[in-house]
């Protein structure tokens, strides 16, 4: 399990607890106090009812077996998808990727932020954001010619071997012959993270989160690389029935805020794209 901690709306103590297991977020629903909430992630199983649950999302991911030989994990990529690695692995040195140097950090805010203003239902976001999963997270961006073109960013559990896409971003809305090339790409930067952190020993390589519409483009894509479809389940907990008040009120305010605009987007899509998840 992964822990973090901050201040919710400025005022409320704030832990988010990523990948717990039943017992972990048993444990940590118990222990917090009067004034706090908690946000528990990606759940395998649902919790038992209990007075300090506000809210429960339900949604799904794709997640690859790194356990098998990577025969294997090549094999069940699509044949389409193995065609756009391959061409961009045809490229030699004129593509590299680039994980966790400040360059790279610097270019991930760059990327991202404007694919952010591009897109109606994504946040910016800032260096403070990045920094808060910096000992969880590996930062990547795939070059050509030495331009940043996309980018993801892991969260990685050691201890249950597993990492997960939290946020990804590239060029594709910024010019039309860029947008071909960066999806090629992207599926070079996949499998690449795929194979080094099965390398690493890890056994979990977890897409992100796909949508509920099954003609999705972003989950046909995670869909193309052979993993499973699991449900998944995030919790919103209070410690006390005035926070848990508070809390359903800001939800429905948002929820009346999302509704008035025709781009909203539920929380399953927010998650699907591996943005603003957190």
């Amino acid at each position: 399990m992964i822990k973090t901690r901050r201040r919710f709306a400025g005022i409320l103590s704030y832990v988010t607890a990523f990948f717990p297991s039943l017992v972990e977020a048993e444990r940590l629903r118990a222990s917090i106090n009067a004034f706090s909430l908690a946000r528990l992630f990606w759940l395998d199983r649902q919790l038992p009812p209990a007075n300090r649950l506000v809210r429960c999302d339900e949604s799904a991911t794709v997640c690859l077996n790194l356990q098998q030989p990577a025969e294997k994990l090549w094999e069940d990529i699509s044949k389409n998808g193995r065609h756009e690695i391959r061409s961009m692995m045809r490229a030699g040195e004129r593509v590299r990727i680039v994980a966790n140097t400040p360059e790279v950090r610097r270019d991930f805010l760059v990327l991202y932020n404007a694919f952010a203003r591009a897109k109606a239902d994504i946040r910016p976001i800032s260096r403070h954001v990045l920094a808060r999963y910096g000992a969880y997270a590996d930062v990547t961006v795939a070059y050509l010619d030495d331009l940043p073109m996309c980018t993801h960013v892991h969260l990685r559990d050691a201890s249950i071997g597993r990492a997960r896409l939290i946020y990804s971003a590239g060029r594709r809305l910024e010019e039309p012959k860029l947008a071909q090339l960066c999806g090629k790409l992207n599926r070079m930067l996949h499998w690449h993270s795929i194979m080094a952190y099965r390398d690493r020993g890890f056994s979990i390589y977890d897409f992100g989160g796909i949508s509920r519409d099954p003609n999705n483009g972003i989950a046909r894509f995670k869909q193309s690389f052979g993993g499973d479809v699991v449900r998944e389940f995030t919790y919103w907990c209070a410690g006390s029935s005035l926070t848990k008040a508070a809390l359903r009120g800001y939800f429905a305010l948002r929820n009346a805020k999302d509704s008035a605009s025709s781009d909203a987007a539920d929380p399953a899509t927010i998650d699907s794209e591996a943005h603003d998840a957190v």
